[in-house]
């Protein structure tokens, strides 16, 4: 499933999970992050890519899934004295193109988005 995201310029393509399985994928994210909540102090930076990502490629919800993700995605960075996850509309390009080449097993542009966002 692909989910057209709009910002006041330019539309972005996310490829999400199947309507179908949200569910079972909110699930599996819940199941995750508690684990990871136990081993935040390891890699904070790791832990909101990860949670952010999943959370926006699952899409569950009709709007907002992208400020959603942000706000739960900055929880490990509060706890560690970061600034919260925020992607300026000058760089929602590069994030969007960041998100699909993360999912695709490339982290390191996503990862520079967050570590340029809490700058």
């Amino acid at each position: 499933t692909q989910t057209q995201t709009t910002t006041p310029s330019v539309k972005y393509t996310i490829q999400c999970c199947p309507y179908t399985l949200v569910n079972q994928e909110l699930e599996y994210i819940c199941l995750m992050g508690k684990q990871f909540t136990r081993t935040w102090f390891r890699n904070p930076i790791g832990t909101t890519s990860w949670l952010h990502l999943v959370l926006v490629r699952c899409h569950p919800f009709e709007d907002g899934n992208g400020r959603i993700s942000r706000l739960v995605s900055s929880i490990p960075l509060l706890r560690y004295g970061y600034p919260p996850l925020s992607i300026p509309m000058s760089k929602r390009r590069e994030y969007y193109v960041a998100i699909n080449q993360s999912w695709n097993g490339d982290h390191r542009s996503f990862v520079s988005c967050i570590l340029q966002s809490i700058r």
